[in-house]
């Protein structure tokens, strides 16, 4: 039996997101052999709560939800009041001192913490831990190089025992960057989404290109993808593009506008299964991002049968392999368009044959096997 102790970082940090899911989908699917710890006693995450990993409760309330969903006088000055004198109604600090008393403890084998505050260096001794590291964006396209991460692996990278990424790209990105041996790390690759049950029926009576997710300027490649979209979009009228996620900031509006497309692009925030029938009734799925560690929407488009358009870089042709159409893109020449095109001309049979190996590449990725490989880094580290 090896005991494996996790921290409560990421459970704190999101109520509901990629990197939490991954965790939960982890450390759910380890083998029985590996005894699982986790130092969360309340949490809003919506991925450990509806899991069966250690016994957190849902948090007493928020402000907003305190007592009741509605504004009353006081309402602000009474909760901070509780928070003043009651750790429950402070999650983060009810968790880290928790966090902090089992690594005190000694009882583990191993510790892996779920993010990257290193709080916990003055409390480990000489327990390993291991070290996830899901891609290198900051170190690349963030301009403060003090950013909270980059600080962070500056700390953490020499002092981990073992490192953990979700690529190839990411490990090559890791090696070159923070001069870490390969033999320090190991890729375990995410695992394809729990399949879901949603609607088919088609909610638009006009074609559309679909973009999931963050528009981070720096990396994302969003305000590219829209100057090379316009020729494709101005040339077929029944085509417009749907964007999931947060509303248009005003640059993004300003930037819409400034290319003439603010009635061909639409946003729309939507549920895990609004988004997969999205995803079903899309021409395409298209992703430009110059950097990701995995690329999890890729088995998304793939889940629903949808076509996926990448941007030849980051890990994305190691991820889909021959399973996407692929194009190249920067600030002032792409040939999206042209694969758009080439898409819309595609023939059913040429068609099927790419969905047909979309499904194949997704039956590769198996939360099963990545827990597997997960479990045999804490075995290295026990021996």
């Amino acid at each position: 039996m090896i005991r494996v102790l996790y921290d409560h970082q990421i459970f704190d940090l999101q109520s509901h997101g990629g990197v939490s899911n991954g965790a939960v989908q982890l450390i759910s699917n380890l083998p029985s052999y590996i005894n699982v710890k986790l130092g969360v006693k309340r949490t809003n995450n919506v991925h450990l709560l509806s899991s069966k990993i250690g016994n957190a409760k849902p948090y007493l309330c928020t402000e907003e939800t305190f007592i009741t969903t509605r504004y009353f006088r006081g309402k602000a000055r009474l909760y901070n009041y509780l928070r003043s004198r009651f750790i429950d109604f402070r999650p983060w600090e009810l968790n880290r001192d928790y966090s902090i008393k089992l690594i005190e403890s000694g009882c583990y084998d191993v510790f892996h913490p779920t993010y990257f505050f290193w709080y916990f260096l003055d409390y480990l001794k000489s327990k390993p831990f291991v070290l996830t590291i899901h891609d290198l964006t900051p170190e690349h396209f963030f301009e403060d190089k003090n950013d909270t991460q980059i600080q962070a692996r500056n700390i953490l990278i020499d002092k981990a025992a073992h490192i953990t990424v979700n690529s190839k790209y990411t490990r090559d990105d890791v090696m070159e960057y923070y001069k870490v041996p390969e033999s320090k790390i190991s890729v375990i690759y995410r695992g394809a989404p729990s399949v879901i049950s949603f609607s088919k029926e088609k909610r638009y009576p006009f074609d559309y290109i679909l973009y999931v997710g963050a528009r981070t300027e720096c990396y994302k490649n969003f305000f590219p993808m829209l100057k090379h979209l316009r020729p494709f979009l101005e040339k077929y009228e029944n085509f417009k593009l749907i964007c999931t996620g947060v509303a248009f900031s005003q640059k993004e509006q300003s930037v819409i506008q400034e290319l003439g497309l603010e009635n061909r692009i639409i946003n729309q925030f939507c549920t895990s299964e609004g988004l997969m029938n999205l995803y079903s009734n899309a021409f395409c799925f298209i992703y430009p991002s110059k950097s990701e560690g995995f690329g999890l929407p890729i088995l998304e488009a793939y889940q629903a049968n949808c076509p996926v358009l990448l941007n030849n870089a980051s890990c994305f042709p190691e991820i889909a392999g021959d399973a996407a159409i692929f194009f190249d893109i920067n600030n002032k020449e792409s040939n999206l368009s042209d694969r758009l095109e080439e898409l819309l001309a595609m023939s059913s049979d040429n068609k099927n044959l790419l969905l047909s190996k979309q499904r194949e590449r997704l039956s590769i990725y198996s939360w099963e096997d990545s827990s597997r490989k997960l479990a045999e880094v804490y075995k290295l580290l026990c021996q």
